[in-house]
């Protein structure tokens, strides 16, 4: 498992890996893979990945809790 650090420098995030850089609950992660919130590329594996770029604008206004409140 790569660090956090390591995962900074990356261009494109795992659900799990962006849920431990960013600080948020795997699942609110999960479901922005699953709703389409993010878009999903399957880059030369069956591991879905979203941007890393896309991922962190997506935080900034993410509920912290799955089923919890979009922050302003």
């Amino acid at each position: 498992m790569k660090s956090i650090e390591e995962l900074k420098s990356v261009e494109y995030w795992t659900a799990m890996d962006a849920s431990r850089v960013l600080n948020i609950d795997y699942k609110c992660v999960r479901d922005a893979f699953n709703n389409n919130s993010v878009v999903v590329i399957y880059p030369g594996s069956s591991r879905a990945k979203a941007s890393a770029e896309e991922l962190r604008s997506w935080a900034r206004n993410a509920p912290l809790k799955p089923g919890g409140e979009w922050r302003e």
